[in-house]
């Protein structure tokens, strides 16, 4: 499910609790997470709806200006079926801590070196051709 970064800074500050989407069948689940620019989401629920029974409110849970434009949104995609899912923040990204963490030491960078040396060589014997550049 793609998020755009708007709706994942909605849902990241709690202005955004709704999202919805047109599939054949449901494509997230429950107690899921999916990672955004603005952090991680949690995919609480997962039902399908009626279209015709979508409500302003929904549309603005939903981080869109009207019902009309939600529908819209919705029927710009394929799919026989629209599925209400129930999002909250669940945190940071993971990822950007380990990243700006992510230093070697020069032992560490040795045994990287000699472990990818060492797969270049198996590859050569067989079918690849090895790392370019360090």
């Amino acid at each position: 499910m793609l998020i755009d970064p708007a709706t994942a800074a909605g849902i990241a500050d709690g202005s955004v609790t709704l999202a919805f989407r047109r599939w054949d069948r449901p494509r997230m689940r429950p107690g899921g997470t999916q990672r955004t620019a603005a952090g991680v989401v949690r995919i609480d629920s997962v039902d399908e709806v009626d279209p015709d029974s979508l409500t302003e409110d929904d549309a603005v849970q939903s981080g869109v200006r009207s019902l009309a434009e939600l529908h819209r949104l919705l029927d710009r995609r394929p799919g026989a079926h629209v599925y209400r899912l129930r999002v909250g923040p669940a945190g940071p990204d993971p990822r950007v801590e380990l990243r700006e963490q992510a230093t070697l030491s020069a032992d560490e960078r040795r045994a990287v070196d000699a472990r990818l040396d060492r797969w270049d060589a198996a590859a050569r014997g067989g079918r690849g051709r090895g790392r370019c550049s360090r």
